[in-house]
């Protein structure tokens, strides 16, 4: 069976906001060592920018339905926004 972790975030373009992220993945492949961790950003800002910087970035939708196309048979999607943003209203 394949297992997927897909952290959900807004997505930053700060430095030491990457770093904390990066250090939350760590965190969370070391808790499940048998899946595969994935990120996706809620932002499409946040993807436009990553874009045109070439670097790799999903949406929610996109990531899931990449993980459906792989055959991951479970997938676990841990959000990390922390505040409500205006896409909660």
């Amino acid at each position: 069976m394949k297992k997927a972790v897909l952290l959900a975030a807004y997505g930053s373009t700060e430095e030491k906001t990457a770093m904390h992220l990066g250090a939350l993945e760590s965190m969370v492949r070391s808790k499940f060592p048998h899946h595969s961790i994935r990120w996706a950003f809620t932002s499409l800002l946040m993807r436009n920018r990553l874009a045109a910087a070439r670097k790799k970035s999903d949406s929610v939708k996109k990531a899931l339905c990449r993980l459906g196309f792989e055959k991951f048979s479970q997938v676990t999607v841990q959000s990390l926004h922390i505040i409500p943003g205006r896409e909660y209203m």
